[in-house]
């Protein structure tokens, strides 16, 4: 029997399609090699991961609570904003996760985004791997996430709380939140200029986007045999910022009709019922794959999310986003630095406004060009994704 077969990797992922992405393809080759897979994401796209045949153990519910804001400054303001500034809290959502790792008896973790299973791991001293964006690495470039906003005084903080749990198991004190995202291994599912750190450890690999979008989705039908699309990826009508996906809805989509431009929208699972039937030559799906399109599409329209951002670098598609919070906004500055998309803020938004940066993006090659040019360089560089990870 091969050794591997005995082994066990538990994964503890945020909640959201995003960590789903990344960790689906590392959890399938761990499978294929024998190893047994466990996975915590709360939220209806559990449903794709234990389709895909990893087993679901969760914690006892202990949910975030609080009111958070569009705009943060630092993860210990986020999670503050969370409800993490409670003691009790804090203290019984590490213990349901401490728990529930215990139970599993994992030989390793990977986690995505979790602090309180990043709490959970250090307290038990379980290897782990933590895949980390830059914008909550503790050695971002820009000692804040709003790096071009002043912030406000006296921000919040909940290290103080994450110490005493710490200390009270013995494990190394952290100076910020966003240290204790940092594993044994550190994963940044990017690549420098897009991730930026202001230093690189020998635990720290950038590994290229790991995008799964299309692993537990069927392609869907063909809805335009257009040569030419947009597509538009709007999440979820309303997240942590307030109105998000909805607000690009109402600009965009009028936005597409008045330039007479063929587009796809991509709905995802969540319901837009005003948005049903074909508007002209916009059409609305629950599903798009961006790589059955192929060359068709010229361009992306979406939320600033991660992997949005990195897919269209990795396809070579130049976009539109429509930042909805503060760390798509940061993601929004880093992909427009590459020259390959522009930034519209929530606050600048109108289907004027959206018809106008579609139209320079469609009339100046340079942004095409550019994304071609980083598309060519990330393959060159075959950072390795998933199968690195794994």
């Amino acid at each position: 029997m091969n050794a591997l077969t005995k082994k066990k990797v538990y994964f503890l992922l945020s909640a959201g399609w995003g960590p789903v992405v990344r960790a689906l393809p590392i959890a399938n080759q761990l499978k294929e090699k024998g190893i047994k897979t466990y996975f915590h994401v709360a939220g209806k796209v559990a449903d794709v991961m234990i389709r895909a045949g990893h087993e679901q153990v969760s914690p006892d519910r202990f949910p975030q609570k609080g009111n958070p804001k569009r705009d943060w400054w630092t993860l210990d303001q986020l999670l503050a904003d969370f409800g993490w500034h409670d003691r009790d809290f804090v203290h019984n959502r590490f213990a349901a996760y401490r728990k529930a790792i215990e139970a599993v008896k994992p030989d390793a973790l990977v986690v995505d985004f979790n602090t309180a299973a990043m709490l959970a791991a250090r307290s038990l001293r379980i290897p782990t791997a933590a895949i980390v964006q830059s914008c909550f690495h503790p050695a971002r470039q820009k000692p804040y996430i709003i790096w071009w906003q002043q912030p406000p005084d006296n921000l919040p903080t909940i290290t103080p709380l994450l110490n005493e749990i710490l200390e009270h198991y013995g494990a190394s004190l952290v100076s910020s939140a966003e240290e204790l995202q940092i594993g044994d291994v550190t994963v940044i599912p990017s690549f420098p200029e897009f991730d930026p750190l202001l230093s690189v450890d020998d635990s720290t690999h950038y590994v290229g986007p790991i995008l799964g979008n299309d692993v537990g989705h069927d392609a869907g039908p063909e809805f335009s045999q257009a040569d030419k699309l947009a597509v538009v990826y709007p999440g979820r009508p309303h997240d942590m910022g307030g109105e998000s996906g909805a607000l690009i809805m109402r600009n965009v989509v009028p936005a597409l009709v008045q330039l007479g431009m063929d587009a796809i929208v991509s709905r995802g699972e969540f319901d837009y019922p005003e948005y049903n039937q074909p508007r002209q030559g916009v059409v609305f799906s629950s599903w798009v794959s961006l790589p059955t399109l192929d060359s068709r599409c010229v361009l992306i329209v979406h939320h600033g999310g991660h992997g949005a951002c990195l897919s269209g670098v990795q396809l070579g598609i130049p976009g539109l986003v429509i930042p909805t919070f503060a760390e798509r906004a940061y993601n929004a500055r880093n992909l427009e630095s590459l020259g390959c998309a522009i930034s519209l803020s929530p606050e600048n938004l109108s289907p004027e406004a959206v018809a106008e940066k579609l139209s320079l993006l469609q009339t100046n090659s340079g942004y095409t060009q550019k994304a071609i040019g980083w598309r060519q360089e990330l393959a060159n560089r075959n950072y390795g994704g998933a199968d690195k990870v794994a």
